[in-house]
């Protein structure tokens, strides 16, 4: 387990999709969905992200409506588990993955945790339902070689319908067995878009799974978004949140749009 990993867990969200058991004060994420498995959804990506990560090094993002039980369900998988300390950055209102992603980083940064510039991070969605966890992992671990040498790695997963809620990736050159370089990335399409994208054998849903040195994608955000990286770089943290005042000013966009599409490293 290297000591420059670091996961940040997405585990926000309004539960709109999958209603009317997922909902806003629980969404899917904390909902158990599996019948081989007693863990819910949040769980078993913390359970995934220990194989690789220190405990110490992952950090939970999310809302403080959210807050009581995702600390619950924390201290329920690592009850027997003192080294499991329960990390959680609150938003204090809704913008998106860009800065939810970004602001975790400067927050680790600024709280003097990791050097972020030399860390490879994690970046998982908490509502995912993974089968294959031994398969996954070795995924991440392939994907992790993809960071060192430069890439900004998302797992791409095979489209079994045209699914219009999902972001799809063109990828082409191969750059190794296992993976291939993003050509183009298309958020949303309609349902006359989505058909066509799927008959083709190189396009794939956008998993939100990212991995990535920490230096590489600071110089890829900046790049694409300096004034909105200014704002997120004066944010002024208080304990584990940020100030409303401040937070509410920050553009509301995803991280596929403000970087995904226009990066070259993908």
């Amino acid at each position: 387990m290297a000591k420059n990993l670091f996961g940040i867990v997405l585990a926000g969200g309004t539960g709109s999709r999958l209603w009317p058991l997922s909902r806003e004060l629980f969404p899917k994420q904390l909902l158990n969905l599996c019948n081989d498995s007693e863990k819910t959804l949040f769980q078993q990506a913390l359970e995934s992200l220990i194989e690789l990560v220190k405990p110490e090094n992952v950090l939970i993002v999310s809302n403080l409506k959210l807050e009581t039980d995702l600390k619950r369900q924390h201290k329920e998988l690592f009850e027997n588990d003192n080294h499991c300390p329960f990390n959680i950055l609150i938003e204090p209102v809704a913008k998106n993955t860009s800065a939810a992603i970004v602001s975790s980083l400067l927050y680790v940064s600024k709280k003097k945790v990791i050097d972020i510039l030399e860390t490879t991070f994690f970046v998982l969605p908490s509502d995912h339902l993974i089968l294959n966890k031994q398969e996954f992992l070795e995924c991440l671990q392939k994907a992790i070689d993809l960071a060192d040498k430069g890439y900004i790695v998302t797992l791409g997963i095979k489209p079994v319908k045209p699914e219009t809620g999902y972001g799809y990736i063109i990828a082409n050159d191969n750059i190794d067995e296992y993976s291939l370089k993003a050509e183009k990335f298309i958020e949303k399409p309609d349902i006359n878009k989505a058909k066509t994208l799927i008959e083709q054998n190189n396009v794939f849903w956008n998993s939100g799974i990212f991995v990535f040195k920490g230096s590489i994608f600071i110089e890829e955000f900046k790049k694409y978004n300096e004034s909105f990286y200014t704002m997120l770089s004066n944010l002024s943290f208080t304990k584990n949140t940020m100030l409303y005042e401040e937070y509410k000013e920050l553009p509301e966009s995803s991280i596929d749009y403000s970087m995904m599409e226009k990066t070259d490293k993908l």
